[in-house]
């Protein structure tokens, strides 16, 4: 990518390619995941049921690949770094950063994706 060049510059098509076309979906969605030795039950199943989501809305009818980067580290800001060179590596357009102290709603990312920013960000209470 460019200096200067925003993912969400260019407008993104969602028209699925008809049947037998192999083709790169439009969006990477990279589940982004640093912990430290354990997560809780309750991050477990809300990170299933966002998957779930995810793949319901946008993976099953062709707009996206997703895919999920974890870290099990001591240095949280390296394991930062790490994840996103993975992602960035594998070529995702979208990052999503879920701690593993978070509980959150299964529409998290569709939240999150229709503000349609470069970048979009949001408070949490623990």
């Amino acid at each position: 990518m460019s200096e200067g060049t925003r993912l969400l510059d260019a407008p993104i098509d969602l028209t699925p390619s008809p049947l037998g076309e192999a083709q790169e979906p439009p969006l990477k969605i990279a589940i982004c995941l640093p912990w430290q030795s354990q997560v809780s039950a309750d991050f477990a199943r809300d990170l299933m049921r966002l998957y779930g989501m995810i793949v319901a809305q946008y993976v099953v009818p062709g707009y996206a690949d997703v895919n999920v980067f974890d870290l099990n580290g001591t240095y949280l800001g390296w394991s930062r770094t790490d994840i996103t060179k993975g992602a960035l590596a594998w070529g995702a357009t979208h990052l999503l950063w879920l701690d593993s102290d978070m509980t959150f709603p299964d529409w998290t990312f569709h939240h999150l994706f229709t503000q349609d920013q470069p970048i979009v960000a949001a408070n949490y209470a623990r």
